[in-house]
């Protein structure tokens, strides 16, 4: 069998599996967090279902999950089978950043930058870049360069800064972590 044929075979081979275990992670049989997040996006066979990723996202962010506290966080800012609340979104949000993951701690920045659902605030934005920055996080590192190219957020413009920090965003999007 040639490599072309075995790397079809074996692509089908994961979709068919993929496409039978999606009622189990619908259910949290497998693993909680993607049960959670398949009811939230829904996929081939498996509609969304917002109340439901509702439910297991607070709960488990209330047990101290910080990744179910992000998503609970993107439902409550976008109005994800809920009412949009920007306090509630920035509070799980907080969260989450403080739980360690560098996406929330880039979303909660740009919420305090925004004055979205709390007080503007551009130290403290900053401070949370930084943070996220520190763990490779590509659109903080972006960020950063923006803010030392324009002299925003506290930052003085620095051009050859900004240009090392632009390198240290193209490298971390080459490494994009994954989503929590």
């Amino acid at each position: 069998m040639s490599l072309a044929r075995r790397r079809a075979w074996f692509a089908a081979l994961l979709l068919g599996v993929a496409l039978n275990m999606a009622p189990a992670l619908a259910e949290g049989a497998v693993d909680p967090l993607a049960g959670a997040k398949l009811a939230l996006r829904g996929a081939l066979r498996v509609p969304a279902d917002l109340p439901k990723a509702f439910a297991w996202f607070d709960g488990a962010a209330r047990s101290g999950s910080p990744a179910a506290a992000y998503y609970l966080a993107l439902m409550y800012k976008n109005g994800m089978g809920v009412p949009v609340n920007p306090p509630a979104a920035a509070h799980w949000m907080a969260v989450a950043a403080q739980g360690g993951l560098p996406q929330a701690m880039f979303l909660l920045a740009n919420m305090l930058l925004n004055g979205d659902g709390l007080a503007r605030n551009d130290a403290e934005a900053r401070r949370w870049l930084e943070q996220a920055n520190a763990l490779d996080y590509p659109e903080a590192a972006l960020a950063i360069a923006i803010g030392l190219g324009h002299g925003m957020m506290g930052y003085q413009r620095d051009d050859a800064q900004a240009a090392q920090q632009m390198k240290m965003a193209m490298h971390a999007m080459a490494h994009r972590p994954e989503e929590p």
